[in-house]
């Protein structure tokens, strides 16, 4: 009889050990309280963690490599021949409202600009590797004329696409001019001249430009831009020229604010109550995040918003979302030419399907559970015009609070 009690006193201490193993495992290194976390520590949620602490509020920012930005569209390399530095990805910071006042907040100069250097061009076709024999560039006086009638049209629609799709209208009200094909778009207002700028500068990632809803290329090339070409804007960078100084003044002010090499594991509540994370650190460890609001500051799929349990509402949004990419490097090579610049043009381009995204749905989605969403999904892909978004946006997200 001692011996059965035994054996089950035994047996019930293996099971509170195993249970206590595995309770261990998931529990939290760390656990901090904010008013606010931040996931992702790009342009957007760099601006809108210094945005938060400037206006009294508690922040933590979750990313997810070594330092902000790295891997994003503002970076660097330093040339040990030349011992200069070269911007990669983001060139300048187009002028747009007063937005050069982030930078000079965080005691970045904005005193610079784009250095432009005279370039013989190469027309290739990049799927091939051959030259496009028979394309000739438009002339700077068909071109510049072309480009203030593309700006004329735009500044019509800036109130509904910029800085975001707050004001953008239901389905049925989208003015036809921005659900059109860009093609059709080029030919009604005369533009032709100026698509290979519009291409070259910002909007290579869409594919078959001609054939997306023309939304789609104004928000990759835009209002920002094209003043920019136009020389009506400022097309700005530190005196220095080196746009990652902005960055690393950022980190510094921030701080121990920010979970470096680190993701979001699973979260435990998302609802009009708030929201708690788990996030999971390059060495394992895990921090649970307790928080009034969740800014998600990084690019929203169904794969990357896996860890925050969407629910049918968010997921009628964002299973809808597909991503083209642009990536920016530095590339050295014997058989690349002095001097010379390479742009890519095909003469029998592929067509891309492409359906105009419910935008007024996107937008709906602010505040639900707890949840507000930044970035150039929402926005546009200029860093300037991401910061004034936040500007709008994060006035309403702390409401409350």
């Amino acid at each position: 009889m001692r011996s059965n009690r035994m054996r089950t006193g035994l047996g019930f201490v293996a099971t509170l050990l195993a249970r206590g193993l595995v309770a261990g495992e998931n529990c939290c290194n760390q656990t901090v309280s904010r008013d606010v976390v931040v996931v992702g520590g790009g342009a957007s949620g760099a601006h809108a963690a210094v945005w938060l602490r400037d206006h009294g509020h508690s922040v933590i920012v979750v990313e997810k490599a070594s330092q902000l930005l790295k891997g994003g569209h503002t970076a660097f390399y330093h040339d040990p021949v030349t011992n200069k530095s070269i911007n990669v990805g983001v060139q300048a910071w187009m002028e747009y409202k007063d937005t050069f006042d982030f930078p000079k907040r965080m005691n970045v100069s904005t005193s610079g600009s784009m250095q432009f250097t005279t370039l013989n061009y190469n027309y290739v076709d990049f799927k091939t590797g051959q030259p496009v024999k028979d394309w000739v560039a438009p002339a700077s006086d068909a071109m510049y004329p072309a480009l203030q009638r593309y700006l004329n049209v735009l500044e019509k629609y800036e109130n509904i696409t910029l800085p975001g799709f707050g004001n953008f209208p239901e389905a049925g009200s989208i003015p036809e001019d921005l659900i059109m094909p860009f093609g059709d778009f080029v030919e009604k207002y005369d533009i032709a001249a100026a698509v290979p700028q519009i291409w070259d500068s910002t909007a290579m990632g869409l594919g078959d430009t001609m054939d997306v809803p023309t939304i789609f290329v104004t928000q990759a090339s835009g209002v920002p831009m094209v003043r920019a070409l136009l020389g009506t804007a400022a097309a700005a960078t530190p005196a220095s020229g080196r746009l990652y100084e902005l960055y690393e003044s950022v980190a510094k002010f921030l701080g121990d604010d920010v979970l470096y090499s680190s993701t979001v594991d699973s979260t435990t509540q998302r609802d009009d109550e708030g929201v708690a994370l788990k996030v999971q650190g390059a060495d394992g460890k895990l921090t649970c995040i307790d928080a009034k609001r969740l800014l998600v500051a990084f690019e929203p799929t169904t794969e990357s918003l896996a860890p925050f349990e969407t629910d049918d509402t968010e997921e009628q949004v964002f299973d809808k979302f597909g991503f083209a990419t642009v990536y920016a490097g530095i590339l050295r090579h014997p058989s690349l030419q002095i001097s010379a610049a390479y742009s890519n043009r095909s003469p029998a381009p592929g067509s891309s399907n492409y359906t105009v995204f419910p935008l007024a749905s996107q937008s709906a989605l602010q505040g639900h559970r707890s949840t507000w969403y930044t970035g150039a999904a929402f926005s546009a892909g200029f860093s300037t015009v991401l910061w004034e978004h936040n500007n709008v946006l994060l006035p309403r997200m702390v409401n409350g609070i």
